[in-house]
């Protein structure tokens, strides 16, 4: 992967979109591996696989258009939501990630629940390419203390801040996944996962991108991930 060099070409990107006043929203991850309160990896790149499903829902809200009603497809050509069980779901309304819930309350939106990896942010072990058509994680760590499996821990509380003389917005989302199983875990794939609590079923994967370098979690030890958003505003 030549993240050196696209995050070149994205610096040169993002200075003209402030310039012609288009927004262009910046995303990437941190990894933090955490054993006996200390930090002993940290690897952070750039977030470059935003799938079909957050487009879809990108055009619906923004354009004004309701989704497609009643074809039962989703894919190139189809403005439709696929679930994380790989349901896919259309209807004659234009879509909203949430529907007049709280984002930062625990039970909606990325704040992941404890013990759950229904929503939030997500990890697994498969370095399988990336793809637009992802709808959940190729190998998905299980919530649990057995073999190859994790504790997900309820979500941290988004922080955002604004810093006045860049003119920039950042947003952060955090969650901590613990290694009480018995042996090290390797992570390579990592993911967001929306829910939107006005159906059971409103899980929809928005991001999944493969680790530039994998992350090794030994047990006993924590995994911090950051999913950090910032925008530049023109004024």
């Amino acid at each position: 992967m030549k993240f050196k060099y696209e995050d070149r070409q994205v610096v040169k990107l993002e200075k003209l979109a402030r310039e012609l006043h288009i927004p262009m929203l910046q995303t990437s991850w941190r990894f933090e591996v955490i054993k006996d309160g200390k930090i002993i990896k940290s690897h952070k790149q750039r977030s470059r696989s935003w799938v079909r499903n957050a487009y879809n829902i990108l055009l619906s809200q923004f354009a004004g258009i309701n989704l497609d009603s009643g074809t039962g497809n989703f894919g190139a050509g189809y403005l439709s939501l696929k679930n994380y069980s790989g349901t896919t779901y259309d209807g004659a309304a234009a879509y909203a990630m949430l529907n007049g819930v709280s984002a930062e309350g625990g039970s909606s939106g990325y704040r992941g629940s404890a013990a759950s990896t229904a929503w939030g942010i997500i990890v697994g072990t498969s370095d399988s390419v990336e793809s637009f058509e992802s709808t959940a994680l190729a190998a998905l760590i299980a919530e649990g203390t057995g073999a190859g499996a994790m504790n997900y821990i309820l979500g941290e509380v988004p922080t955002h801040s604004y810093d006045g003389p860049s003119k920039t917005w950042t947003v952060v989302h955090a969650r901590y996944i613990n290694n009480n199983s018995p042996g090290a875990i390797t992570v390579n794939e990592v993911g967001m996962v929306d829910y939107d609590p006005v159906n059971a079923n409103f899980r929809w994967l928005v991001v999944r991108d493969v680790l530039g370098t994998p992350v090794v979690v030994p047990a006993g030890g924590q995994l911090k991930v950051s999913f950090t958003f910032t925008l530049v505003f023109p004024g």
